[in-house]
């Protein structure tokens, strides 16, 4: 009875605990699960033309965006930095890389990326089950990504290490010959001479396995300013073609009177094939200082200048112009006028006469037969009412002649002002 008590509640202890390891283990895969879909990894070969889609969280941390190199400028549509759209960025000016985040469910964006002389569009959508908590963008020469010897895509740390070689080439030609068995060396004395600051190509270095090019500078500022430049805006013209630069080693900063190296790389093509240049070359070097950018420049708005509200000039000539024009108005009013009563009273007396003139007949000439001859009679003569009538008509009309009626329309430009003020 005793044993029976005790062992009733050792069953419920033990079921409990194989229920509790169950519920555990059967939560295990939705963690994992869960921790897998907060840790996305994305990595894009970056060519141009291509939209790439980043899926970006929110409440559940950042997404973050690395370049190979050092970032030239961010744009973007319904993305800030102050939280005021869907999107917001977190951005260091030179970075390579840049933090994404959220804002509002199912939100969409567009970010332009200018990376290498070259644009990138990166389209934004808000996904927690898809989003990424990295996105890596891979390529050299701002084109598809260069081989390595028809293999994979030359990483950025791998064209680092290939500027260390560079600088130790002689050392490790030495020591290590085995390593530089795939490279090529040209020293070659080229000037490239700038607005403020010359530039020296020293030597050209080729590791063929990489399909990539070092270039060692030397930077000579004579000046007694200092002078900056952007150290990932290095490229080479070959010919007709121009390659950027996929990775750099310099300052990016000349002080005065000072000579600095300076060491970049090119990696295959833009297009993302292989280049296959030999280092002896005749390269022309290009790169982009401060002063050389054009500076904004400040619209200001124009000061509000009230009109004065009297010039003595000004009112003392507006005052002549509408005289003289007064003057040649009265005159031709004047005129209009006698003209008008002139007509008028030609018009009267022609209404006068016109009873008279009906009542007079003219006679149709009549035949006589005198002595088996036909004679005509005398056609009777205008009595002097309708001399007098004809004699008006004439005059009425050689005045009609020679008035010239104006149309509205018709009148100079110049008086158009009276229109406002002239009572007609």
């Amino acid at each position: 009875m005793f044993m029976g008590k005790k062992l009733i509640p050792c069953v419920s202890v033990a079921a409990a605990v194989f229920a509790a390891a169950a519920a555990v283990s059967a939560e295990e895969p939705a963690n994992e699960k869960k921790i897998l879909n907060m840790n996305q990894f994305k990595e894009y070969t970056l060519a141009q033309g291509e939209i790439y889609k980043v899926f970006v969280k929110k409440d559940d941390g950042a997404t973050t965006v690395t370049f190979p190199s050092a970032i030239s400028k961010i744009a973007g549509v319904n993305v800030s930095t102050d939280g005021s759209t869907d999107f917001q960025i977190s951005a260091q000016p030179g970075g390579y890389y840049f933090n994404l985040v959220a804002l509002r469910e199912g939100a969409t964006g567009t970010l332009t990326v200018v990376f290498n002389r070259k644009t990138y569009i990166l389209y934004l959508v808000q996904n927690n089950e898809k989003a990424f908590a990295a996105v890596n963008f891979t390529g050299g020469s701002g084109g598809g990504g260069a081989s390595a010897g028809g293999g994979g895509a030359v990483t950025p740390a791998r064209l680092l290490s290939l500027i260390d070689m560079a600088k130790a080439y002689d050392v490790l030609s030495k020591r290590y010959p085995t390593e530089l068995r795939d490279s090529t060396r040209f020293a070659k004395k080229a000037t490239f001479q700038f607005e403020k600051f010359q530039m020296d190509l020293l030597e050209v270095i080729r590791f063929n396995h990489e399909d990539t090019l070092v270039f060692k500078l030397l930077l000579r500022n004579d000046t007694d300013e200092e002078i900056l430049y952007d150290k990932f805006s290095f490229s080479v013209q070959a010919g007709n073609r121009t390659y950027y630069m996929s990775a750099a080693d310099a300052t990016g900063v000349m002080p005065p009177k000072s000579s600095t190296y300076a060491f970049f790389t090119i990696t295959g093509t833009p297009e993302g094939r292989r280049n296959n240049l030999a280092a002896d070359n005749e390269f022309r070097i290009g790169v982009t200082a401060q002063y050389m950018d054009p500076q904004p420049v400040a619209v200001e708005p124009e000061p509000n200048l009230e009109e004065p509200s009297s010039i003595p000039e000004a009112d003392e000539k507006v005052k002549k112009i509408e005289a003289e024009f007064d003057k040649r108005l009265s005159t031709l009013l004047d005129s209009m006028e006698k003209t008008l009563a002139r007509i008028e009273s030609q018009e009267a007396a022609i209404q006068v006469e016109q009873p008279e003139e009906a009542a007079l007949q003219v006679e149709e000439p009549t035949a006589v037969v005198v002595n088996g001859s036909v004679s005509q009679e005398p056609e009777e003569q205008p009595s002097a009412a309708e001399a007098d009538a004809g004699e008006v008509e004439k005059q009425l009309t050689e005045v009609q002649d020679n008035v010239s009626w104006w149309d509205f329309s018709e009148f100079p430009d110049n008086l158009a002002f009276l229109v406002n003020w002239m009572k007609f």
